[in-house]
């Protein structure tokens, strides 16, 4: 078969043999334009694109990977496996909510490496014949572990389980992606309101009688002065001194 026809994938489960040296460097040049390709167009860049720009044929590129999956773990394995490291040196460290953060933080910017990789990943982890589900499910395994561990020592709620985690942090990732761009600002502001809404209810409790003494709900945090509404700004009367309105009687709404 030519390398312009594309052939069937090899049975899953084929030998891998030692490749030459022109096929090393078909490969390695297939993974660095499929890297490019994919930080421009998302997973779904055409394939065939791909094996153009690499100069080589479509047959080529299936010999070497078979499927998108099989491309997709390529270019992802070591992003994996560091994850997984990294997951596992963080066991060893004393339990926090900067331990969670910090991987959880790391899990996210792999997940906004690609566009469309978040929808990939999530339906890998369903998928047992995947090629990425073996790293996938060693990568989660550690954030399994430390979610587990921050839910023993009372920093999340532990009516929440990994897959119910993991759906969450997609999530945040993808909208972060569709609506702000993938602002690294934006994702780890989103990403403290999700573990503060973790928090159980007796350490969110905790938190907000840590608040500064002599600051009343409704009041400025800086001066004590009560907040204004948009109608009572900028109608000051020339020489008039405005008094402060008298906040809302317990049960009433301020106009």
């Amino acid at each position: 078969m030519g390398d312009g026809t594309a052939p069937q994938p090899p049975r899953a489960g084929t030998a891998a043999r030692p490749m030459r040296a022109d096929a090393r460097r078909n490969y390695d040049r297939l993974l660095a334009v499929a890297r490019d390709a994919f930080a421009e167009r998302g997973i779904e860049a055409s394939l065939e694109d791909v094996a153009r720009r690499a100069e080589v044929g479509i047959g080529t590129l299936y010999r070497h990977f078979p499927t998108r999956d099989a491309l997709l773990e390529a270019l992802l394995r070591e992003r994996f496996d560091a994850l997984t490291a990294k997951g596992r040196a963080l066991l060893d460290r004393p339990c926090d909510r900067a331990v969670l953060l910090d991987w959880t933080r790391s899990f996210m910017e792999m997940l906004g490496t690609y566009r469309g990789l978040t929808a990939a990943l999530t339906a890998t982890l369903a998928d047992e014949t995947s090629e990425l589900h073996a790293s996938c499910a060693a990568m989660r395994g550690t954030g399994t572990a430390l979610l587990v561990r921050a839910q023993e020592s009372g920093l999340v709620r532990t009516d929440v389980d990994a897959s119910e985690f993991m759906t969450l942090v997609n999530g945040v990732t993808w909208g972060n992606e569709q609506s702000f761009a993938g602002s690294p600002e934006r994702l780890d502001k989103l990403l403290g309101i999700v573990l503060d809404g973790l928090a159980p209810a007796d350490t969110r409790r905790g938190q907000r009688e840590k608040e500064p003494s002599g600051v009343r709900p409704g009041t400025s945090p800086v001066r004590g002065a009560p907040r204004q509404g948009p109608s009572a700004r900028g109608r000051r009367t020339p020489g008039r001194t405005r008094r402060p309105s008298a906040p809302p009687r317990p049960g009433t709404c301020r106009r």
